[in-house]
């Protein structure tokens, strides 16, 4: 069984069991909610230093190779669009629901899942076309570590939302299946694309997966934390002990570049 296959197993069922638990149990959210806090101030560390530290030096290593006479600096402007698009659709389609009144009950969970599941599919792919066991890893570990988090919260919004539980079982194990459909398409591409374009391609996609995931690590939106506050100490992302466990994700990242 190839590393890849076993990254995509291990994510969907990751995946869909967080976002069962706040479904099938009555666990106190507010308990549960501290918890996942920290843990995704950490998973965002963990992203931007693979964005910052990782994907992107190896985007801009890999176009020079591939295209060295070249000197505009295409990688960091393929990255950096990205942040832009992403954020402005993300803005674009919240008040798009907004502007036509549609029941927050049903499609403000459904608007949430649609745009992880854009971010989920980038990261599968990213992870797909990667040829490296290390590069391999080092994107599973981030997928992972943010996984849990984000699929809790998404389950945590649709029973706060009062969802009935026969809607949210198939959109949660679609929303699971989209980082290995992205892990699946990602290794075709490998495969049908020659080594010139392999090159390119996973210089452009790894600029995109880093663009998205400085987007996750920094932008995204606080409303996949439902039923906070302004006045609560924890409705900044990163308030209080969050920024610590942001920079330990960070400082992880940084002693992993070193070591490889």
């Amino acid at each position: 069984m190839s590393l890849k296959l076993i990254a995509a197993l291990c994510i969907f069922v990751l995946t869909l069991v967080g976002g069962l638990i706040p479904l099938l149990t009555r666990t106190d959210s507010r308990k549960m909610m501290r918890f996942f806090y920290w843990g995704d101030c950490f998973a965002a560390g963990i992203f931007m230093g693979v964005g910052l530290i990782h994907l992107l030096p190896d985007a801009i290593t890999q176009f020079q190779v591939a295209y060295p006479a070249v000197q505009f600096p295409v990688i960091p402007t393929v990255c950096a669009a990205t942040l832009f698009f992403v954020h402005l659709l993300e803005q674009k389609g919240g008040c798009h629901m907004c502007h036509h009144g549609l029941a927050a009950r049903a499609w403000l969970p459904l608007l949430l899942t649609g745009l992880l599941s854009t971010h989920a599919l980038v990261e599968g792919v990213a992870l797909g076309i990667s040829e490296s066991t290390t590069r391999i890893a080092l994107i599973f570990a981030a997928i992972f570590i943010h996984k849990w988090a984000e699929s809790f919260v998404l389950g945590l919004n649709f029973r706060h939302n009062e969802l009935p539980f026969q809607m949210t079982l198939p959109i949660l194990v679609l929303f699971s299946s989209m980082t290995p459909l992205g892990i699946a398409g990602g290794a075709a591409l490998d495969t049908l694309l020659s080594d010139h374009a392999i090159v390119l391609a996973q210089a452009c996609i790894s600029a995109i997966a880093a663009g998205t995931f400085i987007y996750v690590a920094t932008l995204e939106p606080e409303r996949a934390y439902p039923g906070r506050k302004p006045d609560d100490p924890h409705y900044s992302r990163f308030s209080g002990g969050g920024l610590l466990y942001f920079g330990l994700g960070i400082g992880l990242m940084g002693v992993v570049a070193g070591m490889i």
